[in-house]
């Protein structure tokens, strides 16, 4: 779990209060810390404070029922489902995600809230060209659904890729009914590695 937070200063060009921008970076290692290797469960989630004291909690679930895992040592605990090949996600088969944010005592309302970039890591199952293979995703969020393709080479659906789809509700009553899911479409299996979440802040 990886946490920044950067002052970007508005003074020199506004009026406004200064917004903090923010990153929450969410990694199998953090399901780790909470569960065990081998772990599988209709859900998986894990909670991650920010420096302002704002809790946000990743939920994962397996997009077509069924259970989510958590792999096994040898291949890092990245994260797979339970059906078919375990230890692994196959075409057809994905993760769906849900966030939900607890400001608890802290007044720090959040202005923007999106998704930075998610890591996948990919099998290798011997073909010469298999890291040149075409990824591709079916992205499903607010009953809308767009493909990413790839060959994603650092491993990372950006923001870019997502586009409108990056973007999510800042209102945690709103927060709670939205979800994505990441169906893979192409051949190559691959396995959860994290999902990074950019946030600003006012300072009021």
């Amino acid at each position: 779990m990886t946490i920044k937070t950067v002052l970007i200063s508005l003074s020199a060009i506004s009026c406004a209060a200064p917004l903090y921008a923010g990153q929450v970076v969410f990694t199998q290692s953090d399901f780790l810390n909470r569960y065990q290797y081998g772990h599988s469960a209709n859900a998986i989630q894990t909670t991650v404070t920010s420096d302002e004291g704002i809790k946000f909690t990743l939920t994962i679930r397996n997009a077509k029922g069924g259970k989510v895992s958590i792999g096994n040592r040898s291949n890092n605990g990245f994260i797979a489902v339970t059906q078919g090949n375990e230890n692994r996600i196959d075409k057809g088969q994905g993760l769906t995600f849900s966030l939900a944010i607890d400001h608890g005592s802290t007044k720090r309302k959040l202005d923007k809230l999106s998704i930075g970039g998610l890591s996948y890591s990919w099998l290798n199952l011997g073909s010469p060209d298999e890291l040149s293979q075409i990824r591709e995703f079916r992205i499903i969020a607010k009953k809308k659904q767009t493909v990413v393709t790839g060959p994603f080479y650092d491993r990372s659906i950006r923001a870019s890729n997502l586009g409108t789809f990056a973007h999510l509700p800042t209102d945690p009553k709103q927060l709670a009914n939205w979800k994505m899911t990441n169906i893979l479409t192409s051949d190559c299996p691959t396995r959860f590695e994290s999902i990074t979440f950019n946030y600003k802040l006012s300072r009021n």
